[in-house]
């Protein structure tokens, strides 16, 4: 993967692939970029921290002011940026990079926890917790992953909006 990046214009990134004869001579001309300011917070405009914003390969976590730098995007080019954190519903927004800020305004989610028993009620160490999420037809719309708290014994998923949901816990061996 090859990328070229310079103050002031928008990053390039391309795999290449090369044998070992091969010699790279190639020229790239960079657009105009600009580094757009994010900041999330609630529905109360609180700013909420350790929020990922996902932008294609770029991912970055917000601070404790909810605020996260989006570095070299294209100017004027149109971008869906992934968020997700612990307590949200996981969601995409779209914008287009000609402004140097931009606030989203995200609704926090709801908390399950699922106590999982040995057969032997032995504790569990590990575990892993995937979820599913279906319609009343029973088709899948959504999947994700949980936490497995072993201190407490119980599979823990977050971020969830109303609907059905199935929980898969796996422990090893």
């Amino acid at each position: 993967r090859v990328s070229v990046w310079k103050e002031g214009f928008a990053e390039h990134s391309e795999k290449l692939d090369l044998g070992a004869d091969d010699h790279l001579d190639r020229q790239y001309s960079l657009k105009p970029g600009i580094d757009v300011q994010a900041r999330v917070v609630d529905s109360q405009h609180r700013p909420l921290p350790d929020v990922t914003l996902r932008c294609g390969a770029n991912s970055q976590r917000t601070d404790g002011d909810g605020r996260a730098l989006l570095k070299g995007l294209e100017f004027g080019a149109e971008y869906a940026i992934k968020i997700s954190g612990d307590a949200l519903v996981p969601e995409s927004r779209t914008i287009v990079a000609e402004t140097e800020t931009v606030e989203f305004m995200v609704a926090p989610g709801g908390r399950a926890e699922w106590p999982v028993f040995a057969r032997d009620l032995a504790a569990i160490e590990e575990a892993r917790v995937h979820w599913v999420k279906r319609q009343h037809t029973g088709r899948e719309i959504a999947t994700g992953v949980g936490r497995w708290d072993a201190r407490q014994q119980v599979a823990v998923v977050q971020g969830l909006e109303a609907g059905t949901y199935e929980v898969h816990v796996t422990v090893p061996g």
